[in-house]
């Protein structure tokens, strides 16, 4: 590819990554959401069919200590699995007195969330078919679908690295020091 394509190529991405608003977008954002759909139907379906597993266990039990659920809190210090983020959003739940399920429903959310990231990047840096080709595949990718119904700190992990890849893209595209120090919260958190 001569320097002239790769110039321009570049001056293509930095266009869609100051506006991903084009017109037309409503075919689009129809298949996005058909794509959402699809992947909350395969992590919502019968998704409290069986019990925790041992990590679940944990993460969930650490949960219920951040909120002082004092029959639990012998049981589950707080401080046994590092670190606390996804259990002390998951803390809410008790404190709401949401019930069984909304621990693996949390996790769910996360993962459609990394699907709809998912999109985003491969939309900024591919436009928006590899975008919706990615999120495709990530919607319905078994790994990604069996480790979203779990209470895993697997799932939010997946979605702040992905989030920090889109962030970073951002800041390459537009050199907008706001992208570079989002990209480095997005890896705090992840």
């Amino acid at each position: 590819m001569s320097q002239l394509q790769q110039t321009r190529r570049l001056d293509a991405v930095r266009a869609r990554a100051v506006d991903l608003r084009p017109v037309g977008a409503t075919p689009w954002l129809l298949a996005l959401g058909a794509t959402l759909a699809l992947g909350a139907l395969l992590r919502l379906w019968e998704i409290d069919g069986v019990g925790f597993n041992s990590d679940e266990a944990v993460y969930t039990g650490q949960a219920a200590s951040i909120a002082n659920v004092s029959e639990l809190e012998e049981f589950f210090p707080i401080f046994r699995a590092h670190p606390l983020l996804f259990q002390t959003i998951l803390s809410l739940g008790f404190v709401l007195d949401l019930g069984t399920p909304f621990e693996r429903i949390t996790a769910a959310a996360f993962g459609l969330a990394t699907v709809w990231v998912v999109y985003l990047l491969g939309s900024l840096l591919y436009g928006r078919k590899a975008g919706l080709i990615a999120a495709v595949f990530m919607a319905l990718m078994p790994y990604h679908v069996i480790v979203s119904r779990q209470v895993l700190l697997d799932v939010p992990m997946t979605l702040f690295a992905t989030l920090t890849l889109y962030l970073l893209a951002r800041y390459v595209l537009t050199q907008r020091p706001g992208w570079l120090y989002a990209a480095g919260a997005g890896l705090g958190l992840t």
